[in-house]
């Protein structure tokens, strides 16, 4: 649904995947080399997003739940991964509290300086009260049906769950303490993206498949049965999927080939809400690089991913846009009609493109972004 928004996330899900196996076999068997392979891989996967670091704060509930922290906590070799995490982890750290405003204000908010008197009152606190109203709470379970799993595929989440409950399976809780801390900390997390907690999408599928582990036991034809009934599933999930209308854009890439084409100047200047679907058409149809591509909303305003935040803007009329203009030496000019950055500065370059004499219009292109 999400297309290659979501793909951002494949990379960090791959390596708490990972994770999840050498942990698991750690638990089962308690070897060095799965631990120290835990503790490798769960780093990097941190440092892949700083979103991962719940999976430390999972295996640490974890081993709390089922009572044996303390006995990790008393063994040489599990101090030592432990010191070893945190001394990979350390410059991340320092990376994003020195950098990384942004991710701490998308992750937590805009909390006061801990220095303040208030801070309790009008910073973490209030936070804290955001994250417990109802819409909030609901939010990624709602996601659930929504982006994450089909109704069939949660039927089935539910039979393997049920199943797993009626047969007192405490294997089951390796997968469920793992669901409810995905929820609670991306609850938890300001941003409400339903991208983010796609890392329970695994873990709800092995329920899926725990009748599987029983029926091995009993007559065939009741394991052939409801391996049949997956079947059933992915392949209406598959057909649910081909038949969805995949987002597209038209247009960007003929505005990308007539720059090409015609342009002497090795810069192209375009300004509209589209920006990636142009830059990734000059890429795919210029394997030199032979041009850069000069954004708008970089160069006459900027903001930090989106919106307005953290506006700065760079030209207040169109004397500054004409210098900028002929600082970096465009010979085309695009623009998309609409000013959906809605800064009044790109009013202003649409305006002077229009009436300005000394610009005149080469090329209307029409665009469908679906």
């Amino acid at each position: 649904r999400l297309s290659w928004y979501t793909l951002g996330e494949i990379p960090v899900l791959s390596m708490a995947l990972v994770t999840l196996f050498f942990y698991a076999r750690y638990v089962a068997e308690g070897r060095s080399l799965d631990l120290w392979a835990t503790a490798l891989v769960a780093a990097l996967a941190v440092w892949t997003k700083q979103t991962a670091v719940f999976l430390l704060l999972w295996m640490f509930l974890h081993q709390l739940s089922i009572g044996t922290l303390l006995k990790q906590l008393r063994q040489p070799r599990v101090l030592a991964a432990t010191a070893a995490v945190i001394l990979v982890l350390i410059p991340l750290a320092i990376i994003t509290v020195w950098l990384g405003d942004q991710n701490i204000r998308q992750s937590i908010g805009a909390l006061p300086s801990m220095t303040q008197p208030a801070y309790a009152d009008t910073g973490l606190a209030q936070h804290i009260g955001e994250r417990l109203q109802t819409d909030v709470l609901l939010s990624h379970l709602r996601q659930i049906i929504t982006h994450h799993l089909s109704l069939p595929a949660i039927g089935l989440v539910i039979v393997g769950l049920l199943w797993a409950l009626w047969f007192r399976d405490f294997r089951a809780w390796f997968w469920l303490s793992f669901i409810l801390v995905v929820y609670v900390f991306f609850t938890y997390i300001k941003g409400q993206n339903a991208r983010y907690p796609i890392f329970w999408i695994p873990a709800f599928l092995v329920f899926a498949s725990v009748p599987l582990a029983y029926l091995t036991r009993t007559a065939g034809y009741w394991f052939r049965g409801y391996s049949g009934l997956i079947m059933l599933v992915v392949g209406w999930q598959l057909i649910a999927i081909w038949l969805l209308t995949p987002r597209f854009a038209t247009g960007y890439d003929q505005a990308a080939a007539y720059v090409l084409e015609h342009s002497e100047s090795p810069t192209v200047f375009f300004d509209g809400y589209n920006n990636g679907y142009f830059i990734y058409f000059m890429r795919a149809l210029d394997p030199e690089r032979s041009m850069y591509v000069l954004r708008g909303d970089k160069l006459l305003s900027s903001t930090s991913i989106a919106g307005k935040n953290q506006l700065e803007v760079h030209a207040q009329d169109t004397d500054d846009i004409n210098d900028i203009l002929d600082q970096f030496g465009p010979q085309f000019i695009i623009v998309e009609d609409l000013n959906t950055i809605r800064i009044p500065i790109h009013d202003v370059l649409r305006s002077m493109l229009a009436n300005d004499s000394r610009y005149r219009l080469v090329q209307t292109i029409p665009v469908d972004t679906g």
